[in-house]
């Protein structure tokens, strides 16, 4: 019996260590039960297949690439390999195979310290045929947008660009590759900034200025009828100056203001029947105050004919001497840039661009007396007859008509208005009482709207005037009137003529003739000696009415006519020569500063 226990013992402990050396031996070449290996699941397998999922792992799935809203993609089999080694058990094993009893009961997490192998080759092959080396995307500058009626304008934000070389691309998808990652956005990396940012201040200052000068929708009134100036018209004026500034179009203002002279006929055509056949006009000249007051604009200064003159001549002579210096430089490049900067030199004509003014002036714009318009039944007339009594230096009713002779002319002094109409005064809101019921802007003016009413934002009453028909706009309604071809002079105050005469101007050579132009009277002053220059003549005057230097209206008691064509070959030195008593009469009314027409 106890030789039996003693075989049984010994068998046992033969098979345990039959095991145990078997289990040594196995685990010599194999892995462990709960091993991982690069967090693969690599339990019990040979180092072989060990080695084969450790490669199959590496080369497994894709890599990513994106740039903005583009796709690629590499398959990493396609591109990689893992690099071969002589040993992996120094990798895969952990320990002595001796001690796998312990080690079976333990978690075995290994790193193959696998060495990957980027065919770069293959890498550039797949991408070029995916196109993506000839990718480039040009970097898009912020703008603005089309001009909407609703809207007006806005920006349309910038776009990034794209652009790489193919070395960059290729060494940032190996460093992907090698690091296992599945996407590779290189839509930052080699991003093209545009040049004009969503947030840039003078696109965002030019879409203000342009949101300023369009964003309207004018209505214009004489009495009920009304005529619109939409924003779609005006985003059509739009321009820039040369510096960049932007404004609108000077010349399409005028021309609209001009026409509405013909646009509202109808209209005028019924006044004129409801007040005797009086002659009415547009004052042009106040609706295009009115309307560059509501747009805010500046108003640019045309060039007269002497600065034109001037400008001309300057610019003549910078060419001039450019020629000359060019003609004497013996290389032709030189010469060539001479001639380059002489013409950059030019000073350019005025343009007639009307920009926006500051923030400031505009704000004082919105206080202007000229957005008073005083109706009467619904319409704006300047010189309404009450008003015109009421001026002291003006023609009364009780003034008399006087007729004058000198020669073969007539003279006209003083004429007498039409009589006065009283006006319905509004509330001291500018409204009538039936208006002020109403929080709305009234779109139609009622024929019973009377008296002074501040203009709405977007209304303007069109001004219109009972004037004569030699008047002309743009001088005031006072004004002094030559006519070199008609050799007459008239005065208008209020918009009607007051005095009428003949005269003699300048004799139109070179030295002699009268300007052409509008100017104001300098001063006054009674009995003055006149002498041309280098005492070419003496005379003396009772009457002098200086307006352009040295040229003015006076008396010229040495003719015994005027008018005609005397002033083709006997004219003046460039003065008006005017019949004794009506330059007597003309400077009793004339004020310094009055506008004087010359044409």
């Amino acid at each position: 019996m106890e030789q039996k226990q003693k075989k049984i013992l010994g068998g046992a402990a033969v098979a345990l260590c039959a095991c145990y050396l078997g289990g040594a031996a196995f685990f010599a070449g194999h892995t462990y039960p709960n091993t991982t290996v690069d967090g693969k699941d690599a339990s019990l397998l040979s180092y072989t297949r060990a080695q084969a999922l450790i490669t199959a792992a590496a080369t497994e799935g894709s890599l990513g690439i994106r740039v903005k809203d583009l796709s690629y993609s590499l398959h990493r089999k396609d591109v990689l390999g893992v690099e071969s080694r002589d040993n992996w058990k120094e990798a895969l094993s952990e320990g002595s195979s001796f001690a796998w009893p312990l080690a079976l009961f333990r978690r075995h997490e290994l790193l193959s310290k696998r060495t990957l192998d980027v065919h770069r080759e293959e890498v550039e092959k797949h991408l070029e045929e995916q196109g993506l080396f000839e990718l480039s995307l040009p970097a898009k500058d912020a703008t603005l947008s089309e001009f909407s009626e609703d809207a007006g304008y806005s920006i349309v934000p910038a776009e990034t660009g794209w652009s790489a070389n193919k070395d960059e691309i290729l060494n940032l998808v190996e460093q992907a590759l090698v690091s296992d990652r599945t996407e590779l956005d290189l839509t930052d990396t080699f991003a093209v900034q545009p040049a004009v940012q969503t947030d840039d201040a003078a696109l965002t200052e030019k879409m203000n200025a342009r949101n300023l000068l369009v964003r309207h929708n004018f209505t214009f009134f004489i009495g009920p009828v009304t005529q619109q100036l939409d924003s779609a018209t005006l985003n059509s004026w739009l321009v820039e100056t040369r510096e960049g500034a932007t404004g609108l179009d000077y010349a399409s203002i005028e021309a609209y203001v001009n026409g509405l002279q013909d646009r509202f006929t109808p209209s005028l055509a019924s006044l004129s029947a409801e007040n005797g056949g009086e002659n009415y006009i547009v004052d042009s000249e106040l609706t295009m105050q009115i309307l560059c007051n509501k747009l805010g604009i500046n108003r640019p200064a045309r060039e007269t004919d002497a600065q034109r003159r001037t400008r001309e001549a300057a610019n003549a002579k910078i060419l001039k001497q450019a020629k000359r210096a060019a003609k004497r430089e013996k290389n032709k490049e030189k010469a060539e840039q001479i001639l380059r900067e002489a013409e950059a030199k030019q000073t350019p004509a005025p343009e007639l661009i009307a920009t926006l003014k500051s923030e400031e002036e505009r704000a004082a714009d919105a206080e202007n007396p000229i957005l008073i318009a005083k109706l009467r039944d619904g319409i704006f007339i300047e010189n309404l007859p009450d008003e015109a009594a009421a001026e002291p230096d003006l023609a009364t009713p009780s003034e008399t008509v006087r007729v004058e002779t000198v020669g073969s002319d007539t003279i006209t002094i003083g004429a007498a208005p039409a009589e006065s109409e009283t006006v319905e005064s509004l509330n001291p809101e500018g409204q009538s009482s039936e208006a002020a019921e109403s929080t709305e802007p009234s779109r139609e003016a009622p024929k019973s709207l009377n008296g002074e009413v501040v203009m709405a934002k977007d209304d303007i009453f069109v001004p219109v005037l009972a004037a004569d028909p030699e008047f002309q706009l743009g001088h005031g309604l006072t004004y002094i009137d030559i006519s070199i071809e008609k050799q007459r002079v008239i005065l208008f105050e209020n918009g009607r003529k007051v005095m009428e005469s003949a005269c003699v101007t300048g004799t139109p050579n070179r030295e002699r003739a009268t300007h052409y132009g509008s100017f104001r009277i300098n001063y006054k002053q009674r009995n003055r000696i006149l002498r041309g220059s280098q005492k070419l003549y003496e005379a003396f005057v009772s009457y002098w009415m200086p307006f352009d230097g040295g040229i003015g209206l006076h008396d010229a008691t040495w003719r015994g006519s005027f008018g005609g064509n005397i002033y083709k070959s006997n004219g003046s030195h460039g003065c008006i020569n005017l019949p004794p008593a009506f330059a007597k009469q003309l400077y009793e009314r004339v004020t310094v500063g009055m506008p004087v027409y010359v044409h």
